[in-house]
């Protein structure tokens, strides 16, 4: 157990700690990112009051460990061990991505929410992040 925390505290330093702060700088680079690749997203998170922040938290402090099933996490992780936390942003940007088109049409925030970690956790996205994995 020892040996986790300390990983974790070298690769992600500024999201155990009380301001999250390496957290919130990653979760606001992230919704940057959206805006400029995904700006229909964008929009329409912002038109129905779906904040980023409640919507990532818990994936990204999790590192996706139960969130996505254990062959997709054991990717993220090969490439999260290389790289850093930058995985964590694309990951993220890859879950809006892949099911654009379904989260543009919910109407509500817990919609939104449900459609997008729920649904794409569990089937289009995980086969796509482990097609993309290949090619990394």
């Amino acid at each position: 157990m020892c040996q986790h925390l300390a990983a974790i505290q070298i690769i992600a330093p500024a999201y155990y700690v009380s301001s999250m702060l390496g957290l919130q700088k990653d979760i606001t680079v992230v919704n940057l990112v959206i805006k400029d690749v995904l700006p229909n997203i964008h929009r329409h998170m912002d038109d129905i009051g779906m904040p980023l922040q409640p919507l990532l938290t818990g994936p990204m402090l999790s590192m996706f460990v139960g969130v996505l099933p254990a062959t997709t996490v054991a990717r993220v992780f090969d490439v999260l061990f290389a790289f850093g936390t930058d995985v964590l942003l694309l990951a993220s940007v890859a879950i809006l991505q892949l099911g654009e088109s379904k989260l543009l049409q919910t109407n509500g925030p817990s919609e939104f929410q449900k459609v997008g970690v729920v649904h794409f956790c569990e089937s289009l996205w995980c086969t796509g992040l482990n097609t993309t994995a290949d090619t990394m």
